[in-house]
């Protein structure tokens, strides 16, 4: 049987956005460990099912980066 993950970016007060929609609060500077947990955490991931407003904002950088990453995982490895 698959597992089925679930991962939230949420505040300590329980709100996931903004009350205008923003996530800036979202966005750091990831050190080692954290770069590291979210590599093993998403590593064996082999299909993602976002939200409408969350995809709006993904899938422009993937359509922008798609050659982009086979280069990197082929020149890493």
């Amino acid at each position: 049987m698959r597992k089925l993950k679930l991962q939230v970016q949420m505040s300590v007060d329980g709100y996931i956005a903004g009350t205008n929609g923003e996530m800036d609060w979202t966005a750091r500077d990831w050190d080692d460990e954290l770069k590291k947990y979210v590599g093993e955490v998403t590593e064996p991931v082999d299909c993602i099912i976002l939200g409408r407003k969350l995809a709006q904002g993904f899938i422009p950088h993937w359509a922008s980066i798609r050659g982009k990453r086979a280069l990197i995982n082929s020149t890493v490895q």
